[in-house]
């Protein structure tokens, strides 16, 4: 059975047509740590610090609850790239939070995004992890339920460059 959906207006009154599936950003990485390392850097305050902003963003605080229910929230600061041809670097603080919504030891950590960056788009990320064939980790990160191609395009982006500064954390 097909329905047909009127568009819905998000931020800045872009058309997001409904009918679509949700747009979602897919990531795997294979991590040579093991996977209590990773799990751990994703729900411990004191490691989240350590990686989790983009490229060279400094997160300056990271809370977190990791149980159903329980609270996240990371800020970071750092200098945004230039958005387009006429626009220059600025300098930004900027946070993302939410809530777990599944969480289970070494495997799985599943959470709400709300970002203060793209108001009124709450969208879920899942991280799955697994022991990959060389003894490291293999995540499967998926973030979806994005309102627009930008937004998902942007975190992708975003979540590229931070997943090199967890590789980084965590087998240093």
């Amino acid at each position: 059975m097909s329905t047909t959906m009127q568009p819905q207006y998000a931020a800045g009154d872009a058309a997001v047509d409904s009918s679509e599936e949700p747009l979602s950003v897919y990531i795997s990485r294979v991590f040579r740590a093991p996977r209590q390392r990773i799990f751990d850097a994703w729900i411990k305050p004191e490691m989240l610090l350590k990686w989790r902003g983009p490229g060279s963003f400094k997160v300056l605080e990271a809370r977190s609850d990791p149980r159903p229910g329980g609270e996240h929230r990371v800020v970071m600061h750092g200098v945004r790239p230039p958005q387009s041809p006429d626009d220059k670097p600025a300098e930004v603080t900027a946070a993302a939070w939410g809530v777990y919504l599944d969480v289970d030891p070494y495997s799985l950590v599943r959470f709400t995004w709300n970002a203060d960056w793209a108001p009124g788009e709450e969208s879920v990320v899942t991280v799955r992890l697994s022991d990959a064939e060389d003894g490291g980790t293999l995540m499967d990160f998926t973030h979806d339920r994005f309102l627009t191609h930008q937004s998902a395009a942007n975190h992708r982006g975003g979540w590229s460059r931070a997943f090199s500064n967890l590789a980084n954390f965590v087998e240093g």
